[in-house]
């Protein structure tokens, strides 16, 4: 499928936008679940529309062989001689820019749910979907937090709180039990596994923690080192 550049409003993509990039050299999209969702092409400065390739406009393209298109934002153009690195990220990031006023609910759907009808901003394009109903979660928002921090990545979270585990599916958000199938595969040595490589470095690891503090040239100095699992490693 050739990616489509959009306008940054554009919220239906049933049009061509800006236009087809047909020229690009190449497409990749890297989804890590409950985590990554990056897109990074490489365009010609030959192409069409390269000159409309600017920050914060939106690229559709397919994440993968069997999904539907995904817009993702522009957030980096690397220019070289011949071509630039264009670097997008999933329209779901723009959900850190949604504030969430503080409230509590139990079980993921009124959270959920609670999440959406507590965003501080008009217009709010984004919707949620689960597929969870046997749940006993108990959410509280003691404090305004972005839409995306609710869903996951701090403590008190929903994905803390449920272990599920997200599709970030245009401008639904879709919380999974599991998300994917079984389809039977096995991965056997000599068949379909041809070699394996692990790498463990623990060199960026903090090994401790230490609190200081200053005000107006002064420094407090805390007493107390909380040490990591790792300190012993080193």
């Amino acid at each position: 499928m050739i990616p489509i550049l959009y306008e940054s409003t554009e919220q239906q993509f049933t049009s061509n936008g800006i236009g087809r990039l047909s020229d690009a050299i190449s497409v990749k999209v890297n989804e890590v679940l409950n985590g990554l969702f990056l897109l990074t092409m490489t365009y010609p400065k030959d192409g069409l529309h390269y000159e409309d390739l600017t920050v914060g406009r939106l690229i559709l393209a397919k994440p993968n062989e069997t999904e539907q298109t995904q817009p993702f934002r522009i957030y980096k153009i690397t220019k070289g001689l011949k071509r630039v690195t264009v670097e997008a990220k999933h329209i779901s990031y723009d959900l850190s820019g949604y504030p969430v006023s503080p409230f509590t609910a139990t079980g993921i759907v009124p959270s959920l749910n609670g999440i959406v009808s507590h965003v501080m901003i008009q217009n709010n394009p984004f919707s949620v979907w689960t597929d969870i109903t046997n749940d006993t979660l108990s959410f509280n928002l003691q404090t305004v937090q972005s839409f995306r921090s609710c869903l996951g990545g701090v403590e008190g979270s929903i994905l803390d709180l449920s272990q599920s585990e997200y599709k970030w599916d245009r401008f639904t958000v879709k919380a999974y039990a599991h998300r994917g199938q079984d389809n039977g595969v096995k991965l056997l040595y000599g068949k379909n596994l041809t070699a394996l490589t692990a790498e463990y470095d623990l060199r960026q690891n903090p090994t401790a923690c230490f609190g200081i503090w200053t005000s107006d040239s002064t420094l407090v100095a805390g007493t107390q080192v909380k040490e990591s699992v790792y300190r012993s490693l080193y």
